[in-house]
């Protein structure tokens, strides 16, 4: 997804970051693993960890919890719109329990929470539609946020 006039979707913006510490490149592993998962599979709420009317990528677990112990992990903020179609956004190390204080990830987060209310709502009026090749709208489809 992109936003405004930026040439780069959030999902470029967040594979182009350089993660440097060992923990956070296993974590980086996890996410991209879960995404092939998904892609194989269907994105099963499983794989989603529930922030509101957004998830994050990937469900944080005990594992995952007892090797990095320094903060909260990766997160990738994304939409799950049904098995066959999730909208991948922009995440980074999350350094505080709640997102909105983080200073890396609050501005994905609030970004991820406004554009699900947003385009869910569009989803329930039929302005929008998934198909298996992408997103179909009517005309060209924009979000305020």
């Amino acid at each position: 997804m992109k936003l405004g006039p930026d040439p780069i979707c959030e999902f470029e913006k967040f594979d182009s970051k350089e993660f440097e510490n060992p923990i956070h490149i296993d974590e980086l592993r996890v996410i991209y693993s879960t995404i092939e998962e998904i892609r194989q599979r269907g994105a099963r709420s499983f794989y989603f960890h529930p922030e509101g009317p957004a998830e994050a990528l990937p469900k944080v677990t005990k594992l995952m919890k007892e090797s990095n112990r320094q903060d909260f992990g990766i997160r990738l903020y994304c939409i799950h719109i049904s098995e066959n179609t999730v909208v991948l956004l922009n995440g980074d190390i999350k350094t505080k329990h709640n997102p909105k204080e983080c200073p890396n990830v609050a501005t994905h987060f609030e970004r991820a929470l406004k554009i699900a209310v947003k385009l869910k709502k569009a989803i329930d009026e039929k302005l929008v539609h998934f198909t298996v090749n992408g997103m179909n709208a009517d005309e060209n489809f924009e979000i305020d946020i």
